[in-house]
């Protein structure tokens, strides 16, 4: 599966699971914002930034905290702020399942995801979006 789909997939599976616990999803109308989709909850907006994640060979899910921007002179990389998002939420085909990172919870980079330890994966289910 090549990239475009994988993130396409990923925004599908996201705004399901989202939608599936009654918020209502909003989409920017152009790309050029930070964040890919909103979250209305009835109380506040939450600006979601989508990943497409993959399952590492040691049982982790590797998030990555980086943006990119192709430009006509290449791609550019670019940190998130809490300016532009407020977390990451992604999707991973290897597992069927969504996580939602919250942005105080992001580092620099990457975020790791694992069964058992720090980051566990039911602490960071997209139902606590």
């Amino acid at each position: 599966m090549d990239t475009q789909t994988k993130g396409d997939l990923a925004e599908l599976r996201i705004a399901s699971a989202i939608r599936r616990q009654g918020h209502t999803i909003l989409v920017p109308f152009t790309e050029s914002e930070q964040y890919d989709l909103a979250v209305d909850t009835g109380d506040r907006f939450i600006r979601v930034q989508v990943k497409y994640a993959k399952l590492q060979d040691n049982g982790t899910v590797k998030v990555s905290c980086l943006g990119t921007n192709s430009t006509k002179t290449g791609n550019n990389t670019t940190f998130y702020t809490e300016d532009q998002i407020d977390g990451i939420a992604c999707f991973c085909g290897d597992l069927e399942r969504s996580f939602w990172v919250p942005f105080d919870d992001m580092n620099r980079y990457t975020f790791t995801l694992s069964e058992d330890g720090k980051h566990q994966f039911d602490a960071y289910s997209i139902e606590s979006i």
